[in-house]
Formats: structure tokens, sequence, C-alpha cells
């Protein structure tokens, strides 16, 4: 049987690869109506304004990592142990949906990213911060602020999933071990 893709997602996906191709500003509306074979009309039923569709589309890609991590980590590992395992789960999703990392890259700091998307997106990451907060307090952790220690880490999976996959003799165990290094109080 055959699954029908929705037209939102749709829309969502002819956005994702547009908006990677020729960025935010060079992307119209109707491009991405004529990539997803659908009126504007239909798009904006879907989404009020090219702006809503980025914020849905960093959204909807900021859960999917989420999830993916939440599902596929053990709670039986170590502190030291479960830091690698959900970094090197990030590493892996992104490696496994490349275009997905490259908007993310591009659009994680980005001024069309509304501070509503920025808000819902933190109100997830909560539990992360959560958990870094809970690391720190038992010296696990570099003593440094939860959202810079965030922002480190996301920076340098940012920048090491790309070097991974334009660099295949380096492997993705050789970046963790760096990351880890970098904010373990060891």
């Amino acid at each position: 049987m055959t699954m029908k893709i929705k037209p939102k997602d749709k829309f969502l996906a002819s956005a994702l690869r547009l908006f990677n191709e020729k960025w935010f500003e060079n992307t119209s509306t109707a491009s991405i109506c004529e990539d997803a074979w659908y009126t504007s009309w239909a798009m904006f039923f879907h989404f009020k304004t090219k702006n809503e569709l980025l914020d849905q589309l960093y959204i909807s890609i900021k859960k999917k990592s989420s999830e993916y991590i939440i599902r596929n980590i053990s709670d039986d590992l170590s502190v030291d142990d479960k830091v690698r395992e959900i970094l090197k789960l990030w590493f892996n999703y992104y490696l496994n949906n490349y275009e997905e990392f490259v908007f993310m890259k591009s659009f994680s700091e980005s001024k069309h990213i509304s501070r509503i998307a920025k808000e819902e997106i933190g109100m997830e990451l909560n539990m992360f911060y959560k958990m870094l907060d809970d690391w720190k307090s038992k010296w696990l952790f570099i003593s440094e602020d939860s959202n810079f220690i965030h922002t480190w880490i996301n920076w340098m999976v940012y920048y090491f999933v790309e070097y991974v996959k334009n660099n295949k003799e380096t492997s993705v165990d050789k970046c963790l071990d760096f990351i880890m290094r970098s904010i373990l109080n060891k």
C-alpha cells in the first residue's frame, strides 16, 4: 500500500530543498508551490506566510532529531556513556538526514526564525538543559552556563558532522572523543 504524502509535508520538503539551494530570501512562495506541485492557495491554507513555513520546518526538524535521540537512548548508561551516546545519536541523525543538517546549520541562528519558534524549541530542549545542570551539579561537566555548553556542543557537532561527511577517513568516534574532552570535568 502506497502512503500518500500530505500537502503540508510536501511544502516542508520543497522548502527544505529550496532554502538549502537558494537561501530564504531567494526562494519565492511560487517556487515552493511549483516544486511541491500545489497551488499557492494550498500553501497559504497550511502556512500564513513563508516565515511561518520556515518556522514550522525548523521546529519539525528539531523535534524529529530530539525524538530520534530520546527513542534510541538507553537509561542504563553511566553519565559519560549517556552523553557520548546522545552525541553519537545526534551525529548519526544528521549524517543520515544531511539536508536537514544543512538547513539547521544555516538557519539555527537566522533572523528569519521567529522568537516564538525559538521559544518552542527552547521548551523542547529543557530536558537536555536539566540533564546538563544535573551533571554540572555533580561536577561531571565543566563549570559553565548550560546555555553556553549547549551552544558549544551545537557548534562542534555542526562542524564535525560536515567534517566527517567530507573526510571519510575521520570517524565519528574521534570527533566524539574531542567533544567529550572539552565538556567533561576531568
